[in-house]
């Protein structure tokens, strides 16, 4: 049995090594980080609908007409492609509506600042500066490219070196567990 939970414990640190790895490159590039994974799942979603374009193919020399994998082929194929070419558009799209909702937030602390200060609550100010920080993250968010994969990277890092922790310190004690 304490081999079984050696063996697990080794593959965590190893995913948790591959989260690390997948984090530093998101710090350090994340735009061809995320650029790559746009052409993996496109490229997936390219597999699937050729497979199913010869399935309706092969299927139709056999004499069945009723096959939906020619529609549903040719809707994968163009979910890949759409994918492949607009994969950073998404990115930028969704670091916008995040970066709004951040500055929108941000807005409505500070009009809750100003009651706060005009209720006689001392740390009025304190909640005014927290506010004009995240005004000044969601510009930063939407103007500057990559900064939410970024901070995706930086989450990872984080949490995997918690993992790699946790799981040496689990190898380490397995047999008293």
């Amino acid at each position: 049995m304490g081999n079984i939970f050696k063996k697990v414990g080794y593959l965590s640190v190893l995913s948790s090594l591959l989260f690390l790895l997948v984090g530093i490159f998101l710090i350090i590039n994340p735009t061809l980080m995320a650029q790559t994974v746009f052409y993996i799942i496109g490229g997936v979603f390219l597999i699937l609908g050729f497979s199913r374009i010869i399935s309706y193919l092969i299927s139709r020399a056999k004499g069945f007409y009723e096959n939906y994998s020619l529609i549903s082929g040719s809707i994968y194929c163009l979910i890949g492609l759409f994918i492949i070419i607009f994969g950073i558009a998404i990115i930028s799209f969704f670091s916008v509506i995040i970066g709004v909702w951040i500055i929108v937030n941000g807005i409505n602390r500070i009009n809750f600042s100003f009651k706060m200060k005009d209720s006689g609550i001392k740390y009025w100010i304190l909640s005014l500066i927290i506010s004009i920080v995240m005004v000044i993250a969601g510009v930063y968010i939407i103007f500057i490219p990559g900064t939410l994969l970024a901070t995706l990277g930086i989450i990872l890092v984080i949490y995997s070196v918690m993992e790699i922790i946790e799981n040496i310190l689990f190898l380490i004690n397995v047999k008293k567990l």
